[in-house]
């Protein structure tokens, strides 16, 4: 063969492996893959070198530059062929890990034996042919470098016989396919170490052989390895499209590297149009970008971060709970960013339908309240409207008997609209307390309301007999619904006069008290001198359907539970020590972190 031919040919197939190298360099590069992968990069890099000098040595060259060249290619292919059991090790899995290890060690070995051949040894007779063309000044013939090539091969053998026979083993316990293109890549060079050697030992006249075994051995093994990272990425989406939840991977310029089959179907796409797409080229809405500003934001936080959204897609708006967290290469830079999103749609419907049966339950536990102290309002209503009807007969009264003076008729019309006040504020405490809808909340000076409440069954109280002493610290605020807090301060108070109604005349008292607590919220109490309750029943006074009363639903208590933690409180019961009866507690977040009373700046909270 010509040796422009020959020469030619190795700088393409160095170029070959050189693509090799940069192609699974630039695959590898910022993710992790297979270790197969930046394996075989490096493998090509040292190839591609090994071939460069080898042609370069097929030029006319003097001794010392023929001897020093070669001994440059043989440290360059022992550094390549290194690299073999490694990849062997990563392709194949095959044990034990000490013999691969051995073996690579045993090519560095003969670098640096190569190494420590004198760089002025020549090359002559039959050896420099191998090398050149045209051999000048050969003085003394050193064959060392040859011996060291003759064992580099040997052990190459060796290696790429071992590592067909791995793959053989992992194929037939039912390894994927792509192990039988390794295992021929691994044999078609074997083969040519083989012929490379009986040529150099003058058994056979193969030249070039084994330069005509590495066009194969690069093509077989790098569509091997490629495929060893497809299969990778086969696996992982098949398992990720049985996944019932939303799972996308994106790269640093936010384009989808991977979507499972949830995702796609959510937004009706397909899978292969979406990656190396951006939201915004896929959905462009202002939300999309909105979305992706966002998704940058927290590339560059590196933090995990949890949303809920509001999507809408062709079915509709739907509700998304989404994990987003960034993924980091081995030298924890960030390379993709992770989303799961699970559609909660059908559970936020569902909290949405349980809140709305909550209020009509209140709603329906407010009536019901309401219409047990029927009789108190009635009272309550018919002394104002009583006093009014008396102040307007008494001036008319005054008025046949004799005229009267502005001032005597300012004093009649202050009583009537006074009295007329007193009852437009229970008919408006009654409106909003029977009121379905929830009013807003507002700040709530917890002492009028608690005033108003006593005001319902002040009557109902004085029929029975009950004595009521109030202790309500003044600016007592909170943020609030003011008709729910009121329900809650009704039933608590119902539940009271319930509880002291049969103890004997004198005993029967009610203590209702609003203060601050020693952690700053606004406390009501409401204390009974009844019997009182088991303290194994009172740890489940608040849950739903149980009820101390034989005619109880065991609804009320529950009902305020849910009343008073919907406004960011807590509500609980204890005996009273020293004495008989029940005390209620809740407490509700002040609006004010200040809070300034005589009993507060004493240290007592009115409990």
């Amino acid at each position: 063969m010509p040796v422009q031919v020959y020469t030619s040919a190795l700088l393409i197939l160095a170029g070959l492996w050189l693509f090799g190298a940069i192609h699974h360099s630039m695959l590898s590069r910022g993710r992790p893959v297979e270790r197969s992968q930046p394996l075989f990069a490096v493998f090509c890099a040292l190839m591609a070198g090994y071939l460069i000098v080898r042609a370069l040595g097929h030029h006319p060259l003097a001794g010392e530059a023929l001897a020093g060249l070669w001994r440059v290619e043989i440290v360059t292919a022992a550094m390549a062929f290194a690299i073999v059991p490694w990849l062997v090790l990563a392709c194949t899995g095959a044990r034990p890990r000490w013999s691969r290890a051995a073996l690579s060690l045993y090519f560095l070995a003969i670098a640096l034996g190569a190494l420590g051949v004198p760089a002025a040894a020549s090359l002559t007779g039959e050896w420099s042919s191998w090398h050149a063309t045209e051999v000048q000044a050969a003085t003394s013939p050193d064959p060392v470098l040859l011996y060291i090539y003759i064992a580099l091969l040997l052990g190459l053998v060796g290696v790429l016989l071992d590592g067909v026979l791995a793959c053989r083993r992992q194929y037939r316990s039912g390894a994927s396919g792509r192990l039988l293109a390794i295992g021929a890549s691994f044999g078609v060079f074997a083969v040519g170490s083989v012929l490379e050697l009986m040529w150099l030992l003058g058994i056979a006249d193969t030249f070039p052989a084994f330069e005509l075994s590495l066009l194969p051995t690069v093509v077989l093994m790098s569509a091997a390895v490629g495929q060893d990272r497809r299969l990778s990425q086969d696996r992982v989406q098949a398992l990720l499209d049985h996944v019932p939840a939303m799972v996308t991977l994106k790269d640093r310029d936010l384009r989808y590297l991977l979507v499972n089959k949830a995702f796609a179907d959510e937004h009706r796409l397909d899978m292969d149009e979406m990656r190396g797409r951006t939201d915004r080229e896929l959905f462009p809405s202002e939300a999309a970008w909105r979305h992706q500003d966002a998704e940058v934001d927290l590339f560059a936080a590196g933090d995990d971060v949890e949303t809920e959204d509001r999507v809408p897609s062709p079915d509709g708006t739907r509700f998304l709970r989404s994990m987003r967290f960034p993924l980091y290469d081995a030298k924890g830079n960030p390379w993709a960013l992770g989303c799961v999103s699970v559609d909660v749609t059908a559970s936020r419907h569902a909290e949405l339908e349980a809140f709305e049966l909550r209020r009509q339950l209140a709603h329906m536990d407010r009536v019901t309240r309401l219409d047990a102290i029927s009789a108190s309002l009635a009272h309550e209503l018919m002394q104002p409207l009583a006093a009014i009807l008396n102040n307007a007969q008494a001036g008319l009264r005054l008025q046949e008997a004799h005229s009267l003076s502005m001032e005597q008729v300012r004093e009649v019309l202050d009583d009537i609209a006074a009295d007329a006040k007193r009852a437009s504020q229970v008919i408006r405490t009654l409106r909003d307390m029977t009121r379905p809808t929830e009013t807003a909340q507002e700040t709530v000076d917890l002492a009028d309301a608690v005033n108003e409440v006593l005001e319902m069954v002040s009557a109902d109280m004085a029929l029975k007999g009950i004595a009521c002493i109030s202790d309500l610290a003044p600016n007592c605020l909170a943020t609030a619904s003011k008709s729910q807090i009121q329900q809650v301060i009704l039933n608590l108070l119902l539940n009271a006069l319930h509880a002291v109604e049969r103890q004997p005349e004198g005993d029967r008292r009610i203590e209702v008290r609003a203060g601050l607590d020693p952690s700053g919220a606004v406390l009501v109490a409401v204390r009974d001198s009844g019997t009182g309750i088991a303290a194994n029943e009172i740890q489940r006074l608040f849950e739903p359907f149980y009820s101390t009363k034989p005619e109880g639903m065991g609804i009320g208590l529950a009902v305020c539970r849910n009343l008073v933690e919907g406004h960011d409180g807590r509500i609980w019961a204890e005996g009273n020590e020293p004495g008989p009866g029940t005390t209620f507690r809740f407490t509700l977040p002040a609006r004010q972190s200040t809070f300034e009373s005589p009993r507060a700046a004493s240290g007592v909270n009115g409990s």
